[in-house]
């Protein structure tokens, strides 16, 4: 009766838009993603006893959904914003105008901003995790939502200064194993897209307008 679209299969059904639901809620996982990324960072500025007011956030990907949501609610708390966005083609206009909605908003298509960053939240559809180790400034937080991950692997040892967070992961109850071939994680863990569906269906929402 629910059905969550993960990894991207949202990104191939514009958000769900293109799928014949016939009676059926369909959800993209998007919401919950968003929510444990913001309680992710906000945990980490208590971890490090930073000042989100004192710090710059850079939203990579700020143009996709998850980067929007995030720029959205968390741009007002900090110094100011980087609403970093592709270069497709007509992508700079959109940059600058949802930028307009931003408070203190700059806007680059150039990945090599995320060194601006005491803040970098990784929202990217990207499949060659383009952000290396040396890209980030030093002590940097690094919030990173990909699925496939944008920041590449070894960068935790190559730089044990930044604190580095796998968002859009959660911990189920009692760890128990999905057992879902491919998914690339230890038992006792899911994705956000994933779990929404659960929570939906635990919470008995059956609300096919959604």
């Amino acid at each position: 009766q629910t059905v969550a679209l993960g990894q991207y299969t949202s990104i191939v059904t514009l958000n769900g838009t293109r799928v014949a639901r016939r009676g059926i809620g369909v959800t993209t996982g998007n919401s919950y993603a968003v929510a444990l990324a913001i309680q992710a960072i906000e945990r980490a500025h208590l971890e490090t006893g930073r000042s989100p007011a004192q710090s710059v956030l850079v939203i990579a990907g700020a143009m996709g959904n998850i980067g929007r949501a995030c720029a959205e609610i968390l741009a007002p708390r900090y110094r100011q914003t980087l609403l970093i966005g592709s270069n497709k083609p007509g992508s700079l206009a959109r940059l600058a105008a949802f930028a307009g909605k931003i408070p203190n908003a700059v806007i680059s298509t150039d990945l090599a901003g995320v060194r601006k960053g005491d803040v970098v939240l990784a929202a990217l559809n990207a499949v060659n995790a383009p952000l290396a180790a040396d890209q980030f400034a030093h002590n940097a937080i690094v919030c990173d939502l990909s699925v496939p991950a944008s920041v590449q692997p070894g960068a935790a040892a190559a730089r044990p200064d930044l604190l580095i967070i796998k968002g859009g992961i959660v911990s189920l109850p009692f760890g128990e194993d999905m057992e879902i071939a491919g998914l690339p994680l230890p038992p006792g863990q899911t994705y956000a897209c994933m779990a929404e569906a659960m929570l939906l269906g635990f919470e008995g929402i059956r609300d096919a307008t959604f």
